[in-house]
């Protein structure tokens, strides 16, 4: 027997637009949230985030395990978001084959504000979901959803939430398009460029129905990742309350374990950080300061500046071996040294076996088994030279050096 479902989505001003479907129907309006029906027991309750809220995110994470996965995450998103990682909250997807990771962020002070505003009317949120997982993905083209203030969009690669009036500008001229017709929408179709591949698809109840009806939770991604309320199986667990207790205090030891190994791999990254500076100080002397060594030598490769050669053999080198490190927070980095695949006297644009660079890192770590898994990073890809020697284990402590150098193109 289906179970009865409320979802809400914030407005602003105080008001909120909900959906409440039980079994006599469907209910939906905008109003205060004072006003909004009280869920009877057992009632599911979703909170919908607006678009232009959350930022999506696809990101290559090499660890497997989710709880590396959540630990190298705020690394590895640290550059495609505007705020700080200790500012946001971030929710994740299931691991591709690939090893793709589909991520929402959204601002953790202004989720707070919303959850308390809930709790004082009483009502609490089982799960919490971009809106834009509600529009479907298509193979080619765009979907389009138009709503009061903005309109959602949604491709294979993208989801936007843009003004109607930017529609020329997304919108190639010979586009797929396909618009959810809810009242209003004519205004919004009127500024598809013409040209485009244009469906329709009715929506008479509106929206947030609409919205309501298409959410796959299985597909979506949840901010609270099942610590929701579970009011429809809370009683079932009742007789497993010693059990959960014990389990419990497992998990706040686990917690401060976890902790403490963030707080490490911060702290390894600070200083893998400070060691890309001192190699780009010495691949590029006549800069005076480095405020961001990376993005600083990448633009010097491409205007053809001075350490142009260094840094073009260098980054990719430097950029393949940072995610193979996030993954493996226990692993430390030592002394970094680049040798440049161009030889002395050697005339520049030349190919051949010596153009390529080579990376020589000292790594250090608890055992030999996660020196390993760095060097397994590269040896599963084509198109990488890598090399593990020196191998010294003692005391609890292994240390060796790794050389990688790119091969084959």
């Amino acid at each position: 027997m289906p179970i009865d479902m409320l979802t809400l989505r914030p407005l602003g001003e105080e008001r909120w637009a909900w959906v409440l479907h039980t079994a006599s129907g469907i209910q939906s309006a905008e109003s205060p949230l004072a006003a909004v029906p009280r869920p009877a027991a057992g009632t599911r309750v979703r909170l919908l985030l607006p678009g232009n809220w959350v930022t999506n995110a696809v990101v290559v994470i090499s660890a497997k395990s989710p709880r590396l996965i959540a630990q190298a995450l705020p690394f590895a998103l640290e550059e495609s978001i505007a705020e700080d990682v200790e500012q946001v909250r971030i929710a994740h997807g299931t691991r591709a084959a690939d090893g793709s990771v589909q991520a929402r962020v959204v601002n953790r002070a202004r989720l707070d504000a919303l959850l308390a505003e809930l709790k004082a009317q009483d009502i609490e949120a089982d799960a919490i979901f971009s809106e834009m997982d509600a529009i479907p993905q298509p193979h080619e083209g765009w979907v389009l959803l138009p709503l009061a203030d903005a309109v959602l969009m949604r491709s294979a690669e993208e989801a936007m939430s843009v003004e109607a009036t930017w529609l020329q500008e997304v919108l190639a001229a010979e586009a797929a398009v396909h618009v959810i017709d809810v009242p209003g929408a004519a205004a919004v179709v009127a500024e598809i460029p013409a040209g485009c591949a244009l469906t329709r698809e009715p929506a008479p109840q509106g929206a947030w129905v609409w919205l309501h009806q298409h959410l796959r939770e299985a597909a979506a991604i949840d901010f609270l990742a099942g610590q929701g309320r579970g009011k429809a199986w809370g009683e079932s667990l009742r007789p497993w309350a010693i059990p959960v207790a014990l389990a419990a205090s497992i998990v706040v030891a686990q917690l401060g374990l976890m902790l403490l190994q963030t707080q490490q791999a911060k702290q390894h990254t600070q200083a893998m950080q400070a060691e890309i500076e001192r190699v780009a100080r010495e691949a590029a002397p006549e800069v005076k300061r480095w405020v961001n060594p990376l993005s600083q030598l990448r633009q010097m490769a491409k205007s053809g500046g001075g350490a142009s050669t260094a840094a073009g053999e260098f980054l990719p080198l430097l950029a393949a071996l940072s995610p193979a490190m996030n993954a493996q927070p226990a692993v430390r980095l030592g002394n970094v040294r680049y040798q440049s695949g161009t030889q002395p006297g050697a005339k520049a644009g030349k190919s051949g076996a010596n153009s390529s660079g080579m990376l020589d890192v000292q790594l250090t770590a608890p055992d030999a088994a996660a020196l390993d898994a760095v060097q397994s990073v590269f040896k599963s890809q084509r198109g990488w030279q890598v090399e593990l020697s020196g191998l010294r284990a003692e005391a609890g402590q292994a240390e060796a050096r790794l050389r990688l150098k790119e091969i084959g193109g």
